[in-house]
């Protein structure tokens, strides 16, 4: 009896660790702290952001297609206009419909505040019937990003500023 209460035990701990070792991503707390402290500026989002080869490949993993990640960028204009190529959900799987927004599509964006909007807003369409959010990470240089599926995961896209 004592063997079995023993095993018993020791199981009920491997899962716990196992739930938060899931659920507390260190990698995504650090993120998620340093990121959107300060609400960034038109300036601050000018130009274009492409996505990073390496977090498309990690994306395209869930079942996006690779060649289509890659393509990845958003353009932001001073008058709150843009031009985006990426998915408004960087997952594939059940219960999941990314869209795969394209450059000729209408597209706003515009820094909102809210408790649990990503601050920095797109929405495409004439008739705004779809959105994505960036979250801004204060690096030098700054990071877009935007959650792989499910935040508790700890992975991410990755958005780098065009040098041109």
């Amino acid at each position: 009896m004592a063997t079995l209460m023993k095993t018993t035990h020791v199981a009920v701990a491997i899962v716990v660790a196992f739930l938060a070792g899931a659920c507390f991503s260190p990698t995504g707390a650090y993120r998620e702290i340093r990121s959107d402290r300060h609400k960034p500026s038109a300036s601050d989002l000018e130009g274009t952001w492409r996505i990073s080869a390496e977090t498309a490949a990690t994306a395209a993993e869930t079942g996006l297609p690779l060649a289509e990640l890659q393509r990845g960028f958003v353009t932001f204009r001073s008058d709150g206009t843009c031009t985006a190529d990426l998915f408004d959900d960087p997952c594939a799987g059940p219960f999941r419909d990314p869209r795969h927004h394209q450059p000729n599509e209408a597209c706003r964006w515009e820094v909102v505040d809210g408790p649990s909007l990503p601050p920095i807003l797109l929405t495409f369409g004439q008739e705004e019937i779809a959105s994505a959010g960036f979250h801004r990470l204060e690096s030098n240089p700054p990071i877009l990003w935007d959650y792989i599926c499910d935040p508790d995961w700890g992975e991410f896209v990755d958005f780098h500023r065009d040098r041109h």
